[in-house]
This record gives structure tokens, C-alpha cells and sequence, in this order.
């Protein structure tokens, strides 16, 4: 195979990326594969150097024809930087799939969250917006309550917190790649994602709601009747008035 002409990402480039990029000028492109694959598993440690990975396997992969392969590189890529591009080394064809590729993902790696408030409890739940298959492997949830003032770190895309309904949430949610790498946040410990708490009315209220309908109407009804009772009262003792008193006016006799 004719040697690859391979860019490092910068200056600052790590061994790992030297040396896979001096494996492939020798015109062994698999064994270079192979070693981005050991850098991924050991030794990459940030973000960025997550980016500089998959630009070059994505370049490696495609002069193999692993077309495929590198199209899951250059996704990944896409997601973690949308405004990278490939090193001058790469082919046009390259340039175009990563384009296409953007185009398909929509937008960066990017966290959601919802917050549902319950009874003593609140229920997080995070989604990895314009996420690639494998490219998020854990969900890390820092949290803290108003009351309490001190983190708890939770992990998963799901997580159960007690804590009362009226007391405000602070919550620092991170998105982790391989190694435990960071790739995405919303919100830190410095500055968190803020939650208001909820008062004890507008959970019971949301409770009726997701629960017993019957319930509710039940209760409307009661409220119904109590406004009508007290009206009728009110009417009586207005006629009983009328009817002890000679100097009011005559007006009419309700008879029930």
C-alpha cells in the first residue's frame, strides 16, 4: 500500500498521535489503526484529544476502504467539534462525508434534562442530544438540595433524588465518553442548573391530576354544592328578614 501522508492535529499533539502518524507514513495503516485504538482504550485523557483521534482513524479508515468505519469516526467527530476539519492530507471524498455527516447529526453533543417533582422525591432524567451510538458511555449527576447544601455525585441517565418538594435543586450534569472522559455538561458545581422548588398545593394538585380523576371531580362537585347550599341560605334568611320586618317593601314570597 502507498504510504499515507498524515497532519498531527497541532503542535501540542500527544506521542500516541506521532507515532501513529509515522506507523502510517511507513505504509502500515492497520498497525497505526491499531495503535489509535490502544491510545482510545489507555492513554487519551481529554476531549480534545478524543477530536484528534477520530479525525485521523477517520483518515486511516477511509485510505483502507473501510468507508463505514470512518463515517462512524467522522460522526463522533462531528459531535464532539462541529467546526473541525480534517488535516490537509485528507481526500475530498472525506470532506464531503464529513459534511454530509454534520448535516445528518443536527448540531453538537448537547445534554437535556427533566426534573419531575414528586412527594419527597425528585426524578432526573438526562438525554444525550445529537448523540452517536458509543460515543456517550455514562451519565455522572451532581446534585444538591437547598436545605442541605452539600453534593452527592449519581450516576446514570436516571436518577431518583429524596428530597422535599419545596426545597430548590442544583444540579451539574455530565455527559462521559471512554476513560471517563468528559464530552458534554450542563451546568458545574461553580454554576449549576438551578430547580425552584414546588409547594406542598402544586404537587398535590399535579398528584390528583396523574392519579384519580374521579377524585378530582368528586371534590369539584362537593366544592359545587357547598357554593349552592350557602346561596339558598342566603336567600332564606334574606325573605325570613323581609317577611319580620313591615317597613321593607313587598317583593316576592319563594315558597319551597
Amino acid at each position: 500500500m502507498t504510504a499515507l501522508v498524515c497532519d498531527a492535529s497541532s503542535a501540542s499533539a500527544q506521542a500516541w498521535e506521532h507515532e501513529a502518524i509515522a506507523i502510517a507514513r511507513a505504509g502500515r495503516a492497520s498497525e497505526a489503526i491499531e495503535r489509535l485504538e490502544r491510545a482510545e482504550a489507555e492513554e487519551v485523557r481529554a476531549r480534545s484529544e478524543l477530536v484528534a483521534l477520530h479525525a485521523l482513524r477517520a483518515e486511516l479508515r477511509d485510505a483502507l476502504g473501510a468507508h463505514d468505519a470512518a463515517r462512524i469516526d467522522l460522526r463522533r467527530l462531528a459531535a464532539l467539534d462541529p467546526t473541525r476539519d480534517l488535516p490537509s492530507s485528507a481526500t475530498l471524498e472525506l470532506r464531503r462525508a464529513l459534511d454530509e455527516e454534520r448535516a445528518a447529526l443536527g448540531g453538537a453533543l448537547a445534554v437535556d434534562v427533566d426534573v419531575q417533582r414528586g412527594a419527597g422525591r425528585a426524578v432526573v432524567r438526562v438525554h444525550a442530544r445529537h448523540a452517536p451510538s458509543g460515543l456517550v458511555q455514562a451519565v455522572r449527576v451532581s446534585v444538591r438540595s437547598a436545605r442541605d447544601g452539600r453534593w452527592q455525585v449519581l450516576h446514570g441517565d436516571e436518577v431518583d433524588i429524596p428530597i422535599e418538594s419545596i426545597d430548590a435543586l442544583d444540579l451539574a450534569i455530565e455527559l462521559l465518553g471512554p476513560r471517563g472522559i468528559v464530552l458534554a455538561t450542563r451546568g458545574t458545581t461553580a454554576l449549576p442548573e438551578h430547580f425552584a422548588g414546588t409547594t406542598a398545593g402544586e404537587i398535590a394538585a399535579r398528584e390528583e391530576r396523574s392519579g384519580d380523576d374521579t377524585l378530582v371531580w368528586v371534590v369539584g362537585v362537593s366544592v359545587g354544592v357547598l357554593v349552592v347550599t350557602a346561596a339558598v341560605l342566603g336567600l332564606v334568611s334574606t325573605v325570613g328578614s323581609q317577611e319580620s320586618d313591615h317597613t321593607a317593601v313587598d317583593g316576592p314570597v319563594v315558597r319551597f
